[in-house]
Formats: structure tokens, sequence, C-alpha cells
């Protein structure tokens, strides 16, 4: 035997890495490409959700938001007007500049 034949690697003195040890190799055009479209799905979503709505559908739903608007200044405890706080708070609505 040579002495190359004696230098040959044991597995004990060499260590074999398992794939788990290994990053995964990516391509980043197409790592950018799917995420381009996963953000342009998400916005294809919303506007599904926002505009894909029937005119009788989003009538409905004006007409409730009114309906529980009205309600809800109909119960004010105060008897201010709606979109008004009480008449002690300073808003920009009843803010006298001259003072």
């Amino acid at each position: 035997m040579t002495a190359r034949a004696e230098l040959s690697f044991q597995p004990a003195n060499f260590m074999i890495r398992d794939q788990s040890d290994m990053a995964d190799i990516i391509n980043l055009r197409q790592a950018r490409k799917a995420a381009e479209r996963k953000r342009q799905q998400q916005q294809a979503a919303a506007n599904r959700a926002h505009f894909g709505q029937t005119r009788s559908a989003k009538a409905a739903i004006r007409s409730e938001a009114e309906r529980m608007l009205r309600s809800l200044d109909g119960a004010r405890r105060d008897g201010a007007e709606a979109g008004h706080a009480g008449a002690d708070a300073a808003t920009p609505d009843n803010v006298d500049e001259n003072s």
C-alpha cells in the first residue's frame, strides 16, 4: 500500500453533514415574483370585497350604517346635536377664536 492510500478519510475523521444543516437554495427572481403575486392576490381580494358588492347590497349596508347612527344619536344623554360633544368641551366646532 502506498502512503496515499493510508491517508484516506475515515467516517470518524470526516464529518458528513446531513441536509437539515444546509440552507435552501432559492432563485431570487422566482422568490421576488412569488412575493409580488402574493401581494397582488391580497390586493385583488381586498378589491373584490370592496367593489364586488351589488348595488342593493351597498345600499343595504349604507342604510344599516345610517340607521345605527340615528339610533346612537337618539340615545345621547346630554341632548347635544349629532357630531358635537357636550357644551363644555372645547372642540374645533365650538371654540371662540376671539377669546
